[in-house]
């Protein structure tokens, strides 16, 4: 009599790193107006140094700066400041990747004030604003720009109730109205630099090496990705997506069970992670499995 013991099927797992072409990182802002300019960073934001009577100057300070130390702010919320509405204090925690902006305003002579209003968007989230002198003061060596001299006081905005000085954020904009006589009008705008995620690890059944199976047995693939933002991670193998890792800090994972392989056959599985900002990883993990039937004769 012939027994036909239980089959076994071997995998040889053959891993690979595909790297992509790599997406730029950079911040952007995508639009201004009316009064607010970009401009290159200047060599001094102290008094009478950049002045104009029809402009707010924008310029970019820190690009994809992680933050050492976390960093206080005074407003967090995206509504509307003006006069004795309460601003919403808050910190950045550190480690977070970010990009600072700077609007200034200095009116040439001092014995006339100037009203302007003008609006910026980027294409990042908005973290929080400074705006106060106490928090400009202590962020201006770790968020300003290394080549540009800034003020120790008088460059906050005031918010008293016949202040004309106003600040509304809505989403990734900004849209601003500011008077400036004697002193200046200063706004530090700290945005989040968005990252792409990384895709760490594929594991099937635990391991990345060769792997054997018996028939009828299943198989399940393990994914791995980190991101330095503080972003919800989706996993996708083979284009399908498997599923998200809400979690917005250190190693996030999903897995799947691929089914029951009975048969001879050789799939290749390729994984890719994606954030919540649309942005996917510019690497991709390959795992090839040649599955082989081998029957046991006994007499």
């Amino acid at each position: 009599m012939k027994v036909f013991p239980k089959a076994l099927i071997s995998f040889p797992i053959i891993g690979a790193i595909a790297t992509l072409a790599a997406t730029p990182s950079f911040a952007a802002i995508l639009s201004t107006g009316p009064a607010v300019t970009e401009i290159s960073p200047p060599s001094s934001v102290k008094a009478n140094k950049k002045q104009s009577n029809d402009t707010i100057y924008l310029f970019q300070e820190r690009e994809n700066f992680s933050l050492p130390r976390q960093v206080s702010v005074d407003i967090t919320s995206p509504e509307k400041y003006s006069q004795k509405k309460p601003l919403t204090p808050g910190i950045i925690p550190a480690y977070v990747p970010v990009d600072s902006y700077f609007l200034h305003v200095d009116p040439i002579g001092t014995l006339h004030s100037i009203t302007l209003s003008g609006s910026v968007t980027f294409d990042e989230e908005i973290l929080g604003l400074i705006v106060l002198n106490r928090n400009h003061n202590d962020s201006k060596n770790l968020l300003g720009n290394p080549g540009t001299d800034y003020p120790n006081q008088n460059a906050k905005l005031e918010f008293s109730a016949n202040s004309v000085d106003s600040v509304e954020w809505l989403e990734n904009r900004l849209d601003v109205t500011l008077r400036a006589s004697s002193s200046r009008d200063q706004i530090r705008v700290i945005t989040e630099h968005s990252v792409a995620p990384t895709f760490d690890r594929f594991l099937l059944n635990g391991r990345n090496s060769n792997l054997t199976i018996f028939e009828g047995d299943s198989v399940s693939a393990l994914l791995y990705g980190t991101d330095p933002n503080r972003d919800a991670i989706s996993f996708f193998l083979n284009d399908g997506f498997i599923g998200t890792d809400f979690r917005e800090s250190g190693t996030r994972l999903r897995s799947t069970n691929l089914g029951v392989f009975e048969d001879e056959t050789t799939v290749t599985y390729r994984g890719r992670v994606r954030d919540e900002d649309g942005k996917y990883s510019n690497s991709i993990l390959e795992q090839s499995l040649s599955t082989t039937l081998h029957q046991l004769s006994l007499a």
